[in-house]
Order: C-alpha cells, then structure tokens, then sequence
C-alpha cells in the first residue's frame, strides 16, 4: 500500500486532487487511522483504467448564464467539468429577462415653490 503523496505521483496528479477524487467516490482508499490514508496500486490502475476514453462519444454538459462567467476564467465550474472528462456546451439562453422589479416614481406631498 502507498500513500497520498506516492499516488498521486502515481496518476500525475496533485494530493490534493487525490482526496477531491476519494471525497467524490471516484477512487477508492483504505483508511487506517484518523490521519492514515492508504491505497492500492492496483486500485489506481483499475482507475486509471476507468477514465480512458475508448472512442465512445464523450458527455456533454450544457450551463446556465450565470456559470459563463466562471467558464471564460477557466476557474471553478468549467475545471471541474474538465477534470471530470466532460464536455461543456454552451447554449443561449431563451427566455425573455424580467425587470426586476417596477419602477419607482417620487411623489412629493408639498409641491416645489
């Protein structure tokens, strides 16, 4: 059995991205102790194993307007999707936007001199 660290040199990928893929239940480890954190190598193969992409069409994933804006920074939303070998696609949105609400019009009780 191997550790955090050794694993993710394993899949090239940081220790930190190792216990995002334990927490998601992506990859499986064996819990020790408190703060003792093993795993298999031939878990990780069989993982690795997993996210190969074997000319299948990939997932897409379409998103709302407001995550756009994450998107375009390729931070949050859009590395997760990425990290997750999915395919974002953008679509427009079709709805008409609302006001949010009424206009206010000031009224006076005394009138201006």
């Amino acid at each position: 059995m191997i550790t955090a660290s050794e694993a993710a040199a394993h899949l090239s990928i940081s220790e930190r991205e190792v216990y995002n893929l334990v927490a998601t239940g992506r990859l499986v480890c064996y819990k020790l102790g408190p703060r003792l954190t093993r795993f298999k190598i031939e878990d990780l193969d069989r993982f690795i194993e997993s996210c190969r992409l074997g000319g299948s069409k990939k997932k897409s994933a379409s998103v709302s307007s407001s995550a756009v804006s994450c998107m375009e920074k390729d931070i949050g939303l859009l590395a997760s999707f990425r990290r997750l070998g999915v395919e974002v696609k953008q679509t427009p949105t079709t709805g008409k936007k609302r006001r949010a609400s009424m206009p206010v019009r000031l009224v006076s009780s005394n009138p201006a001199p």
